[in-house]
């Protein structure tokens, strides 16, 4: 039986390991009274940081003096805060997109696709083929374009895969571009988005819209 539990130990360690965040652990000790002077002793508080999670969350944890904090991280997008709001994920990712100087946010959009050369993305316009990793993406899409415009038009659905390694998120939204040319298109689609969970959030493996067209 002891093997049992000590193989189901390594494994709770070993997720821990992979879906941790740092936390400080903070115990504020009260001070006591003193009769012979009648006052009060200074408190201590005593801090450490360490690897945690949290698990069924009641607010119950901070009834006590122990209060667990987030360590806060610069430059955090929505889904690299956990619990994740998937909906303020598809907002700021539409904001990103969104620019009115001819081009996208893509220091911030680099946040939110995986850095992998083989990662392929699809766009509403040309290239069919799509690009070949948001490097590519970055120099290459939207040539001419002055203005664009994205926004969320109806709920995110986000459904969890491989015990949340893996997330799909899925929505409809608009898009409205300007260019040098003095084209103006205006296009609504559904974007879909393979959310894969590494070491610094979670990031997008797979995107592709399917664009609606209205019929007669």
């Amino acid at each position: 039986m002891s093997a049992f539990y000590d193989e189901r130990a390594a494994m709770a360690l070993e997720l821990i390991a992979e879906f941790d965040q740092l936390v400080t652990l903070r115990n504020e000790q009260r001070g006591g009274y003193d009769p012979e002077t009648g006052t009060t002793n200074p408190g201590s508080t005593i801090e450490q940081t360490a690897q945690g999670i949290l698990i069924e969350y009641t607010g119950r944890e901070f009834e006590a003096s122990s209060l667990i904090q987030v360590q806060e991280q610069p430059n955090m997008t929505p889904n690299q805060i956990f619990p994740i709001d998937w909906t303020a994920v598809a907002d700021a990712f539409c904001k990103a997109w969104s620019s009115n100087r001819g081009s996208p946010d893509y220091d911030y959009l680099a946040n939110l696709y995986a850095p992998d050369n083989d990662v392929i993305i699809y766009d509403t316009l040309p290239p069919l083929n799509g690009f070949l990793g948001f490097t590519q993406l970055r120099s290459e899409i939207y040539p001419g374009l002055e203005q664009i415009a994205v926004e969320r038009t109806g709920d995110v659905v986000a459904r969890e895969m491989a015990a949340g390694h893996i997330v799909v998120t899925c929505y409809p939204f608009r898009l409205q571009y300007v260019f040098a040319d003095g084209r103006k298109m205006s296009i609504d689609a559904r974007i879909s988005e393979v959310w894969e969970r590494r070491s610094d959030g979670y990031r997008i493996v797979h995107e592709h819209p399917s664009t609606v067209y209205a019929m007669g």
